[in-house]
Formats: C-alpha cells, structure tokens, sequence
C-alpha cells in the first residue's frame, strides 16, 4: 500500500492528469449517451406525430361520411314528411267528398214535411209474392 501511495505521491502531476482525462472521457460518454437518447425521443416523437396525423386525416375521413349519410337521411326524411302531407291532404279531401256526399244522399232520402210511407198507414200491408 506504501508503494501505491509513494507513487502516487512521486507521479501526483500524472495522476491528476490520468484522472482529468478519465473524468472528461466519463463526461464524453454520458454526453453522448444523453444525446443518443435524446434522438431516439425525437424519433420517437416523430413516430407519434405521424401517426398522429394518419389518425387525424382518418378521422377527417369518418367525419365527411358521416356528414354526407346525414345529409343524406335528413332529405329522406324531408321526403318522407312531403309525402306524408300528401297523403294526409288526400286523405283530408277523401273526407271531404264523402262527407259531402254523405250529405247528398241525407239531403236526397229525406222525407218531405207531411209525407207517410205506405207501410206506415194503418190496415194497408203489402204481400211478397
């Protein structure tokens, strides 16, 4: 141990040297370590944003057929309801005449003031032959 520390002590000036140049070669190799890692983040990050944007642009996609089916389903429903006020317009005017014509045929049945039926005279009765 008394050898060591003689030498040491006896080739101080290149020990400090050898330990500067091991503490800067120490240093180098974490620098670039970190700076090895820092670039694969970067790719990584990278990675993430293409990805990103393929998300994106897919979901730009979805969003275009969504919107041209809804644009799509509200005509057809707007249709629907147009042919729907139709039938009900119809289905108002067949009311209509046959309420009218309803009327007509009360108007045309109805017996005039004083009139009797012959069945309705007392002692006269019509036989079937």
């Amino acid at each position: 141990m008394q050898a060591i520390l003689a030498f040491l002590g006896a080739n101080a000036g290149y020990v400090s040297i050898g330990a500067l140049m091991l503490s800067v070669f120490c240093a180098g190799s974490m620098l670039k370590g970190e700076q090895v890692r820092k670039e694969e983040i970067r790719e990584q990050l990278r990675d993430i944003e293409a990805q990103t944007a393929s998300t994106m642009e897919r979901v730009h996609q979805i969003t275009a057929q969504l919107e041209a089916q809804d644009r799509q389903l509200v005509q057809e429903i707007e249709k629907t309801y147009g042919e729907l006020a139709a039938l009900s317009a119809e289905e108002t005017e067949a009311r209509r005449a046959k309420a009218s014509a309803d009327q007509q045929i009360r108007q045309a049945t109805r017996r005039p003031a004083g009139y009797q039926a012959i069945q309705d005279i007392p002692g006269f009765h019509i036989r079937g032959n």
